[in-house]
C-alpha cells in the first residue's frame, strides 16, 4: 500500500490551479461519446493525485442525493461552516423546496442540490458530468447565473464537461475545446481563443 505523499497532492493541486481559476465555471468540451470516460479519468485523477476530499461530483445519473432525507438534509451532508449561507437568498426562503423530499427533486434541482452541496462542503472542484438535457436554455442560464454569484469570492471552481458546443462559444475566457490533462505536470493545452 502506497501513502500520498503531501508533495505530490500539493503539486496536483497546483496544476489544477492552473487549469482551472478558483470562483470560476470553466467548460470543457468532450464529444458526446467520451463524456463519462473523460469524468471517469478526472475523477481518477484526483484519486491518484491524493486529493479526493477536494473533489465534488455532479452528475445526473449517480446523484448521491439520499432520496429519504429533504433537501436540506440533503444539503448539509459534509457541508463545513455557516449552514445555509452560501446558498442564494432565494434557495435560503424557499422552505417548501428545503424541506421537501430529496426523491421529489427534478433533474434541474437535483444539479442545484450537487452543485451547492460541494460548495458548502468547500470543495476546491465542483465536477460536472455535462448538465441535464432536459433544461431548456433559459434554464441553463439561470442555474449558471446562481452557480457564478456563488462561486464568487471562494476558493472552489465548477468545471463542467459538455458536447454543448455553444456553451464553449458562449464562455470563451473560460472554455476548452479539447480536456486537459489533470496528470501532467506540464500541459499545452489551449483555452479556446
Amino acid at each position: 500500500m502506497t501513502l500520498f505523499h503531501p508533495q505530490m497532492a500539493q503539486s496536483f493541486r497546483d496544476h489544477v490551479q492552473t487549469l482551472f481559476a478558483p470562483g470560476t465555471t470553466s467548460f470543457v468540451f468532450v464529444s458526446a461519446d467520451s463524456l463519462s470516460q473523460t469524468f471517469a479519468a478526472y475523477t481518477q485523477a484526483f484519486v491518484s493525485g491524493g486529493c479526493t476530499k477536494a473533489l465534488a461530483l455532479v452528475d445526473e445519473t449517480d446523484t448521491g442525493i439520499v432520496p429519504y432525507l429533504s433537501v436540506r438534509a440533503n444539503l448539509l451532508i459534509n457541508s463545513r461552516g455557516p449552514a445555509l449561507n452560501q446558498l442564494p437568498e432565494a434557495l435560503r426562503q424557499d422552505t417548501l423546496f428545503l424541506d421537501q423530499p430529496a426523491s421529489q427533486l427534478t433533474p434541474a434541482e437535483s444539479l442545484y442540490v450537487q452543485f451547492f452541496r460541494g460548495l458548502m462542503g468547500k470543495r476546491s472542484v465542483i465536477l460536472a458530468k455535462g448538465l441535464p438535457a432536459v433544461m431548456v436554455p433559459t434554464e441553463t442560464r439561470a442555474f449558471l447565473s446562481f452557480a457564478n454569484q456563488a462561486l464568487a469570492g471562494t476558493h472552489s471552481r465548477f468545471v463542467i464537461l459538455t458536447a454543448d458546443q455553444s456553451l464553449i462559444d458562449a464562455h470563451p475566457d473560460h472554455s476548452f475545446t479539447r480536456a486537459p490533462s489533470l496528470a501532467a505536470a506540464s500541459d499545452g493545452t489551449k483555452k479556446h481563443a
